[in-house]
């Protein structure tokens, strides 16, 4: 789920939330970390 312009993951914890987490509709929602994107100058075959 997208919260604030980031990915996130439900909890089973309910609020209150963690600093790091946010607050939607009764659940707390963990940050998803981004995959790493390749270098730009990388050549993929």
């Amino acid at each position: 789920m997208e919260i604030n312009g980031g990915c996130r993951i439900a909890l089973e914890k309910r609020p209150p939330c963690y600093e790091d987490q946010a607050e939607h509709q009764g659940k707390c929602y963990m940050p998803v970390a981004e995959r790493p994107k390749p270098d730009p100058s990388a050549i993929q075959p």
